[in-house]
């Protein structure tokens, strides 16, 4: 409508009104002219009054209409002289020039108003705060035709309405000054939809491993705080975790995460180490103690800190006090995905005290408050999986992978490194556990990428082991079929320690031609096919006799009797 149906007025007017009906043109110039200001001055304030972005362009186009109307009947007010001539034709060339530059101007900017509303499902002007950040190229069209729309300098928003400002100068002073204050209550709408936010929250990485080159090698705690702030808009409380409380209700946030595949490449790393850290942690409890017992332990975000202070001391005293504070936080606590961190430290230390069932309630009750969070479905997968619950654990690790996705920094505090490595682990062990070494060695090979921890030097003797037992087992088969026992015999005589518990050495046994024993010969078999508590053989002699032995001896003499039948 804007860009199309508001032209087809002023095309009217200068294709049919003013050469059809002069003299009635004529007359009324004036009324017109008071109309298109009042269009100029009046609707353009109430642009500046909406919260509705489709809205505020709508009224302002209504108001570059009206300027365009007092460039068409401003030629009806000038004098008859040739110089008035020339100023009538520059007025109605201003209107024209007007009507189209608009009519590309508000189409493009009601388009982006589509746009954004497609993304964000509102068109309150209050919510695209901080959309330059998410959608840079957007923005900066956005911002070139709004700036037409203001009439800068160089935009054709710009000619028209010069034109016409200089014609009106000519004829009435008064006329001109109000037609001119379009420029100031079009700067002032089209700024104030544009206005800047007034907190950014930037990803922030702290508790770093570097490398030799003072690079990042390790991000091990890693969440989203405030970074840019707009001066005067808020003020910082709370002696340790600064919290940043605004002076003026509905302030305008953006979250900026770090993301270099969506070119956002700004991060924020504290170059303070583990180590440091850790010297840091006893300090804090000092500080936080003292600041909930100024509060009286009513504050929730000091209650969950010093619960999760206590937490990182890792004492049995600490962890108690850190249980106790992390009930009363949970109690009263109205923000969901810190709720669920708080659920979450409560599993790890039933997880400490080996209570696997009290460690599920409450990872699944973090996965049920805030389902976005990573950590609950992995702890939870680990539970699962020692409480030989595999499938069920294997579920939730494809949640993590296939719902989830990879980990993004948030508001709460999260720890990418502790994330990867759970969940690499946790791969390695379910495929491990299945007997699919090649899956295994995969993920230990990914695993041994961040920690290198001697995991996959394990993996690649089980491999070599295999490799081993398949020779093995290829070699006696050939005997076998070869029919040399004797052969067949000493190779599994002569096994690999390794092999002597595994179950295939006891198959192959088999092979073996049955033995068959004299009248003067006792075979006595103990734990046939069983592992054995440690190796039994003539050497042992000289450790001394022990109970299973002793009965062994006793047997075989009792068989030995010669009053015992064959």
């Amino acid at each position: 409508m804007a860009a199309l149906m508001l032209k087809m007025g002023i095309y009217g007017f200068i294709r049919f009104n003013l050469p059809v009906t002069p003299d009635a043109s004529h007359l009324l110039a004036w009324p017109m002219i008071i109309l298109g200001l009042i269009a100029v001055v009046y609707v353009a304030y109430l642009a500046i009054t909406q919260t509705d972005l489709k809205r505020l362009v709508a009224y302002s186009s209504i108001a570059h209409m009206g300027f365009a109307i007092v460039g068409c009947f401003m030629i009806y007010v000038m004098g008859a002289s040739i110089q008035n001539l020339g100023n009538a034709l520059l007025s109605l060339e201003g209107a024209i020039v007007q009507m189209i530059a608009h009519a590309f101007g508000s189409g493009a900017m009601f388009i982006g108003a589509g746009v954004l509303f497609d993304q964000l499902h509102t068109r309150l002007l209050k919510n695209y705060g901080g959309v330059a950040v998410k959608m840079p190229v957007f923005a900066a069209f956005f911002m070139l035709f709004a700036m037409s729309n203001v009439g800068l300098p160089g935009t054709s928003g710009f000619v028209g309405e010069f034109m016409i400002i200089l014609a009106a100068f000519h004829a009435h002073f008064w006329v001109a000054f109000f037609a001119a204050s379009t420029l100031i209550f079009g700067a002032a709408y089209t700024l104030w939809m544009v206005e800047q936010v007034d907190m950014i929250f930037c990803t922030y990485w702290y508790a770093n491993k570097f490398n030799g080159n003072g690079q990042v090698e390790q991000i091990l705690i890693n969440h989203e705080r405030e970074r840019f702030i707009k001066p005067g808009k808020y003020k910082w409380v709370s002696r340790l975790h600064e919290v940043c409380v605004p002076n003026e209700p509905n302030p305008k946030i953006v979250q900026y995460s770090y993301d270099p595949t969506v070119n956002q490449n700004i991060v924020w790393v504290h170059t303070a180490d583990l180590g440091k850290a850790h010297l840091a942690l006893q300090r804090n409890v000092r500080i936080l103690e003292i600041q909930a017992e100024e509060e009286n332990y009513k504050d929730p975000r000091t209650v969950f800190y010093l619960a999760k202070t206590y937490f990182d001391i890792n004492t049995p005293e600490k962890l108690k006090l850190a249980d106790k504070l992390l009930d009363d936080y949970i109690a009263v606590s109205g923000w969901d995905a810190e709720k669920a961190n708080a659920y979450e430290y409560k599993g790890l230390i039933a997880h400490k005290n080996m209570q696997l069932d009290e460690a599920k309630k409450h990872y699944l009750n973090a996965i049920a408050t805030y389902p976005r969070h990573h950590n609950p479905y992995l702890r939870l997968a680990d539970v699962l999986f020692h409480k030989n619950e595999v499938e069920l654990a294997v579920f939730y690790l494809d949640v993590v992978e296939k719902v989830l996705g990879e980990y993004k920094s948030q508001a709460t505090i999260g720890n990418p490194f502790e994330i990867k490595l759970l969940y690499l682990t946790l791969r390695y062990m379910v495929a491990f556990r299945s007997g699919n070494l090649a899956e295994a060695k995969k993920w230990a090979l990914e695993r041994h990428k961040i920690q290198p921890d001697g995991l996959l030097n394990d993996v690649i003797y089980y491999e070599n082991k295999e490799l081993v037992a398949r020779a093995f087992v290829n070699l006696a088969t050939f005997y076998n079929k070869t029919n040399n026992y004797k052969a067949l015999y000493l190779l599994l005589d002569n096994a690999p320690i390794e092999f002597r518990e595994e179950g295939f050495l006891m198959q192959l046994s088999q092979l073996l031609p049955g033995k068959k024993w004299q009248d003067n010969e006792i075979c006595y078999y103990a734990s046939f096919g069983q592992k054995h508590f440690e190796l039994w053989n003539g050497d042992s002699l000289a450790k001394g006799i022990g109970g299973s032995e002793s009965a062994v001896i006793y047997l075989s003499e009792e068989w030995a009797r010669p009053s015992i039948d064959n």
